[in-house]
């Protein structure tokens, strides 16, 4: 394995390619978590007859 000048390890590009693999699955749970809370606020402004595409 190889490692910089103060010894920390230098990821390959299999670890790489695993850590950006997790990083853009958690940015896709919060954008579903996102979508979700969104459409939950627009049915509750529905609710009470605000129409959410027509707030700016």
């Amino acid at each position: 394995r190889w490692t910089d000048l103060d010894g920390v390890l230098i990821p390959t590009g299999a670890e790489l390619a695993e850590e950006q693999r997790q990083v853009a699955e958690e940015q896709r749970q919060l954008a579903e978590e996102q979508r979700q809370v969104a459409e939950k606020l627009a049915a509750r402004l529905l609710e009470l007859g605000i129409d959410p595409a027509e707030i700016q």
